[in-house]
Parts: structure tokens; C-alpha cells; sequence
């Protein structure tokens, strides 16, 4: 879905929304959606079991909700963002962290972690397997077999090439799975829950930078202020076309590697 259209979408939310006409693959409204509160939900039962287990004679009445909200900045974005979060994880705080935040360069570190099925389990590991990626010559073929098949897309934009050449060249990875694969995991509680985000500056009814999000398990505009209500698509379908909020036609899910580029 492009952001054309959820801009067409939001624009009509401002008024009146008419929910009947949107599919299960929209989702309009203010605050956080049913999947993300039960992934919160269970991430705080987590989190409980690593206070206690760390914290001796801790009482503790309720588990706080502990953000990591990292900053952008390209490659040096994504190399402080491993040495954070390895140190989080050194120090056994990372058990105690509810979302993970991060734009730009940033969310290149944590889509390369959410990739990975043991990334979170020995982040020292990951930090050396980066260090030794990062000394390594890119693949310039293999850049140039994504942007061909990204071309065929009718969506191909500037974020492709960005994503497929750029940032493939500056952290010599591609990430072909999902966001939307770390939903399992995530609503488990068994990671942090991960937002990628991004400014969009030509939101063409808003006179003020909206934010763009994706979740593992929605992608769109966060609330703007108390009138306008957010509009979202599921992370699944989070390229597929739409007509008045009914799916027309579904397409892949964007990968890790693209996201990177757009946010």
C-alpha cells in the first residue's frame, strides 16, 4: 500500500471515518492496537520473571514500561545502536525493555537483530559477526539483482535503490525476511517490540511532519493530535492495493532490507 493512498485514507478519517467500508487489513483510531497490547501484556510477564530473577528481594507491585528509543544517523547510527544494546544486554537490562525504537540508520541494527531467529539471544555475538560484515567487500551483482527485481514492481521509487544499493553498500547485508515473521516472537514477549519509524514531510493535509510506523503487526500514520485518528495497514499487506479501504490486490510484504531504506 502506498503512502499515497493511506494519505487518502487519513484525510477521509479526519472527518468521519466510515469503518464499515475497511477491510480486516485497516485499521483506523487512536491508541495502540488489540495486538500490540497483548504483546505489551506479555512482554511485562517477561520482563517480571528477569526483575525477580536479577533483582534479589525486589518487590516489585507493577512492572514499569521501559522504551530504548534510538536516534538516526546512517552507518554510525547503526553501530552505536549494537553497542547500546549490547551493553543493555551485558548489564541484564535488556530483559527489562518493552519496545525498541528506532529511525534511519538505527533501525539497520535492529532489522538486522529481528532477522536473525537468535539475534537477541547473544548480542555479543552479533556484535562481532557485525565487526567482521563491516571489513568485508560489497557484492556489487548482487545489488544490481535486487534493484532489477525491485524495477519490476509498478511501485519501484528512489527508497529501492536507496535500500538496495546504498545501505547494502555502507553495512554489506540484505535482509530478505519480514517484519512481519517477528510477530510470533513479539507477542510473545519473548523480544522487545520493535518500532521502525519515519517522518513523512508531504502529508498533503497536515501542515506539520506526520510520523510513519511499522510494527510487526501494522505499518501507517500514528494519531495527529486529538482530531485526526491514525490510519494503518496490516504489516502483511504493507505494499498490496487497495480501493476504499477493500483489498484489490495483494503483493509480497516488503522486506527487512526495504524498510531499512525507508526509514
Amino acid at each position: 500500500m502506498s503512502l499515497f493512498v493511506l494519505q487518502q485514507v487519513a484525510c477521509s478519517a479526519k472527518s468521519e471515518p466510515d469503518l464499515s467500508v475497511l477491510s480486516r487489513h485497516i485499521r483506523i483510531g487512536f491508541g495502540i492496537s488489540d495486538e500490540e497490547k497483548e504483546a505489551v501484556k506479555n512482554r511485562r510477564e517477561h520482563i517480571l520473571k528477569a526483575l525477580l530473577k536479577g533483582l534479589e528481594g525486589i518487590y516489585v507491585k507493577k512492572v514499569p514500561v521501559v522504551s530504548v528509543l534510538l536516534s538516526g544517523g546512517g552507518l554510525r547510527a547503526a553501530i552505536a545502536c549494537q553497542g547500546v544494546l549490547s551493553e543493555l544486554s551485558c548489564v541484564g537490562l535488556l530483559d527489562m525493555v518493552t519496545y525498541i525504537a528506532g529511525v534511519s540508520g538505527s533501525t539497520w541494527c535492529m532489522a538486522s537483530l529481528y532477522n536473525k531467529s537468535d539475534g537477541w539471544k547473544d548480542l555479543k555475538k552479533a556484535e562481532n559477526e557485525c565487526r567482521m560484515r563491516l571489513q568485508e567487500s560489497w557484492d556489487i551483482s548482487v545489488a544490481l539483482d535486487k534493484l532489477c527485481e525491485a524495477a519490476e514492481r509498478d511501485d519501484y521509487s528512489l527508497t529501492d535503490f536507496w535500500s538496495y544499493s546504498v545501505v547494502y553498500y555502507l553495512t554489506n547485508e540484505l535482509l530478505g525476511s519480514h517484519l512481519s515473521q517477528v510477530k510470533k516472537e513479539s507477542k510473545m514477549g519473548i523480544v522487545p517490540y520493535p518500532i521502525f519509524a519515519t517522518i513523512d514531510h508531504d502529508l498533503k493535509f497536515c501542515e506539520k511532519n506526520a510520523w510513519f510506523e511499522f510494527t510487526p503487526d501494522w505499518a501507517g500514520y500514528s494519531p495527529l493530535g486529538s482530531s485526526t485518528p491514525g490510519v494503518y495497514v496490516s504489516t502483511t499487506h504493507c505494499g498490496s492495493e487497495f480501493k476504499r479501504g477493500m483489498l484489490i490486490k495483494q503483493k509480497p510484504e516488503r522486506d527487512f532490507s526495504y524498510l531499512g531504506g525507508k526509514d
